[in-house]
């Protein structure tokens, strides 16, 4: 049996667990963590695949690219090169997280996405969330401000080509109706009472008794009036550990205790307690036990979209040269510390894009992102060889060699990485010095 032939049966029963009538995997652990007992469990974790498939998933962890959100990227997964895609990112208490991928072809193999936090990444613990694969989408519900960490891993064997898109929306909707044409015109944290205190929410504008609506389906904890926020509405939005708070309301339509859906209708805009003298409006808080919390997050989805991505589909997972002098960056940002600066003719390898940047690697391993204005895919130039010369499968003059180029014979110069060129003999690439 060829080695390709044993590595897709070993891989299908590994992704289907479908070797036997009870399948390998049993428990509750995640698809990833399945399918990498299963590398154990068949001895592919022995293997050269094996071993780069589990060592890119760590790395991917530990090493993630630090991104703003929202990032969209085009890339494609080779078959022959086991890879995996790490990236962080900062969300807000309130945001949604989505995690969504294009992906060609649609079915047929598995794609893994987990979300974890910094300091629980290791193999002894479980992510926040996994995606789900019938409609390869990832969502989470952010309940602490900091740092989050997106892994995206395919199984072995399998060419994919991909669009991912992480964004964030809100989690909760909108308080106040849309007939309204509401805005928000104060937020949190801006200055009350000569500054003596802080504002602890966020103001909608809207016409006077437009409805305010339930943010989510719960239930009414307290309906009251007070002398600061006038006639108010307590909503505890179900599977949450934290309440909401409708005030300055003209009328409450609601009553303690009360069951609700999202959408209905809990009150209407006013001007009640100290908001007598001001126009119509709904002051909007949350409240966990901790106290107030930002509520804007949680309710605003005027958000941007993600960035179109110039960088062309026919460069991935192939080499490439610089048309000129060109930096490499270590982020997709310009402002980022610069990686190393290259030459014409300088030849790299191009993984995936995002918006005017490719993600490429260096001869030498070196991941950095380059502008996608900067490559061309043609050939430097044709020569022969004076003398015969071995041709390396690495840039290193002792790497193995491939095979020997004869005295006379021609090659195709590809691009230049230090004292090596990249060429293509025949059917055949590798390196030269």
């Amino acid at each position: 049996m060829q080695l390709k032939s044993y590595y897709i049966m070993l891989a299908a029963c590994i992704g289907f667990g479908s070797c036997n009538n009870k399948g390998l995997f049993q428990g509750k652990s995640t698809p990833h963590q399945q399918y990498k007992e299963g590398l154990i469990k068949t001895g592919l974790q022995q293997t050269h695949m094996g071993k780069q498939w589990i060592a890119m998933a760590d790395k991917s962890l530990l090493n993630p690219v630090k991104i703003n959100l929202p990032y969209k990227e085009n890339g494609y997964f080779a078959p022959d090169k086991p890879s995996a895609l790490g990236y962080s990112f900062t969300l807000r208490r309130g945001d949604k997280l989505i995690v969504s991928f294009t992906l060609n072809p649609a079915r047929g193999f598995k794609l893994f996405s987990d979300l974890w936090l910094p300091d629980k990444r290791s193999s002894n613990d479980d992510p926040l969330a996994i995606m789900d694969t019938l409609s390869n989408t990832l969502q989470y519900i952010v309940k602490k401000e900091g740092e989050y960490i997106v892994r995206v891993q395919p199984e072995l064997l399998y060419g994919i080509e991909y669009t991912m898109s992480i964004t964030t929306t809100a989690s909760l909707a909108f308080p106040v109706q849309q007939s309204g044409k509401p805005r928000i015109i104060s937020l949190w944290g801006v200055g009350r009472d000569n500054n003596s205190r802080k504002h602890e929410g966020i103001d909608i504008s809207a016409p006077f008794r437009t409805p305010a609506l339930a943010v989510a389906n719960g239930y009414i904890t307290r309906v009251d009036v007070n002398n600061l926020g006038g006639k108010v509405v307590f909503l505890h939005p179900q599977g949450t550990d934290y309440s909401v708070y409708y005030a300055h309301l003209d009328e409450q339509s609601v009553k303690s205790g009360q069951s609700v859906k999202e959408g209905d209708i809990v009150g209407l805009v006013g001007n009640t307690g100290n908001a007598k003298f001001t126009a119509p409006h709904l002051h909007f808080g949350i409240y966990a036990s901790g106290g107030a919390i930002d509520p804007l997050a949680f309710v605003d989805k005027d958000r941007p979209e993600p960035k179109g991505v110039s960088g062309s589909k026919q460069y991935f997972n192939t080499w490439v040269q610089t048309k000129g002098t060109s930096t490499v960056y270590l982020l997709p940002l310009a402002k980022s510390i610069a990686l190393t600066t290259l030459k014409k003719g300088d030849i790299l390898y191009v993984r995936s894009a995002m918006a005017n940047w490719y993600k490429i690697n260096l001869p030498d391993g070196r991941e950095g992102y380059i502008n996608y204005d900067m490559l061309s895919d043609g050939i430097l130039r044709k020569q022969k060889l004076l003398a015969a010369t071995k041709l390396l499968d690495q840039p290193v003059a002792t790497a193995p060699a491939i095979t020997t180029i004869a005295a006379g014979d021609e090659i195709e110069v590809k691009g230049i990485f230090n004292e090596f060129i990249k060429v293509k003999y025949k059917d055949k690439e590798g390196w030269i010095k």
